[in-house]
């Protein structure tokens, strides 16, 4: 989950390019219907700064409420600091 598209296709195609299936949110909002449905979560890789409500470690604390925790990668790019990560 990722609100900077680039980003967030990145780590898409790179998990794609061995073997995953990549449900794909860009706020809090969307990656709640990723979390919420049926499908089999492993890893879930979140930005922290989300859009829409909730951190991406809120939204993996939820998660781990309704289903077997899976793991979970957090990430925040610096921003003004003259390039992004």
């Amino acid at each position: 989950m990722d609100d900077e598209e680039t980003i967030r296709m990145l780590v898409a195609h790179v998990l794609r390019e061995h073997g995953y299936a990549v449900p794909e949110a860009a706020d809090s909002v969307s990656g709640l219907k990723v979390l919420r449905s049926k499908e089999k979560i492993d890893l879930l890789i979140t930005d922290v700064g989300l859009p829409g409500g909730m951190n991406g470690r809120q939204m993996a604390e939820g998660d781990r409420a309704v289903r077997p925790c899976p793991d979970d990668a957090f990430y925040n790019r610096l921003r003004g600091s003259g390039s992004d990560l």
